[in-house]
């Protein structure tokens, strides 16, 4: 089998399932599609080429041409793959972050192109029956023109560029589909301080000094609810860039931002406060109204308590 062009590696194997059903495809009918080749190395066709190998028949390829294929080897990679094949938007990301430096190579080339012919004498001025050159106009951000390509945000690229940089091994994992990126971000996350418990009295949140053990407890364990708070929001965003693609183009955006800050606001003002303002009297008849026996309470039923009682 002949190698692989570095750009046709940017588009992750298929997987056991679908592979088979080429395999078994192109046993009954062969090869239609031609494997298109470039200086020797497949740059499309990988899947077809090997399908052929392991069912003995051949299989025509094309060489490529910047005529019929475009300028752009990965431009053409991505066009030719990242809608045939059932990647997920995080795949699609690590696509992007991955062609970067494709991109940017094939930038510098056009820049040196460019700068050899404006060398020459006469370069800038309009040939015979031609109209003069336009102006050169800056070529957008390779990390931009990046996610267009595979139709995903700025934003997601730059957080699988982070996913690699923390680890290449959970990066892979987010190349073959295992992990999201939200996921991967979640797992690379360090682990929260341990909680640094003082002797003797503390202050709250509210500024309260705080000796009851269960208000103390409580208030270690405040910090689980703005982990979870955050993962909250990496998981609304990932539905929000979902919803600008086809496949998720029945999410409706403005219900997504209205049921997510609903359940982030919930979970805000579910975090213990302070010390129940009514205590002691409270833990007398198991609790009252605003702490219900827990001896907490939240900010919102603490500045709502009468000033009387705040002491």
């Amino acid at each position: 089998m002949l190698n692989l062009h570095p750009a046709c590696e940017l588009i992750p194997e298929m997987n056991a399932e679908d592979y088979a059903a080429l395999l078994a495809s192109v046993k009954a009918r062969g090869v239609r599609e031609p494997v298109v080749l470039k200086d020797g190395l497949i740059v499309d066709g990988r899947h077809r080429a090997r399908a052929a190998e392991e069912a003995r028949v051949g299989y025509p390829t094309v060489q490529w041409s910047p005529a019929v294929h475009g300028d752009s080897v990965v431009d053409y990679v991505i066009d030719c793959n990242v809608n045939r094949r059932q990647l997920t938007t995080s795949q699609r990301a690590m696509i992007a972050k991955d062609a970067l430096p494709f991109y940017e190579s094939e930038a510098a080339e056009r820049l040196k192109t460019r700068s050899k012919r404006n060398s020459q004498p006469g370069a800038d001025l309009p040939q015979a029956g031609n109209p003069p050159l336009p102006p050169a106009v800056r070529a957008p951000r390779a990390r931009d023109h990046a996610a267009a390509k595979v139709g995903v945000s700025g934003r997601l690229v730059q957080d699988a560029k982070a996913v690699e940089l923390a680890s290449p091994e959970v990066a892979a994992q987010v190349r073959k589909g295992e992990l999201s990126l939200g996921a991967a971000k979640a797992k690379l996350r360090p682990p929260p301080p341990p909680p640094v418990v003082r002797k003797g009295p503390a202050l709250d949140p509210a500024g309260r000094p705080v000796t009851d053990p269960l208000v103390i407890a409580a208030l270690l364990d405040a910090p689980k609810l703005d982990d979870i708070r955050v993962r909250f929001h990496a998981l609304k965003r990932e539905l929000l860039d979902l919803a600008k693609e086809i496949v998720g183009s029945s999410l409706i955006p403005n219900t997504i931002e209205k049921d997510f800050h609903n359940i982030a606001e919930a979970i805000r003002f579910a975090r213990p406060y302070t010390t129940c303002p009514y205590m002691p009297n409270c833990t007398r008849h198991n609790g009252c109204n605003a702490c219900h026996g827990l001896r907490w309470v939240t900010k919102k039923v603490y500045d709502a308590a009468p000033p009387e009682v705040k002491g």
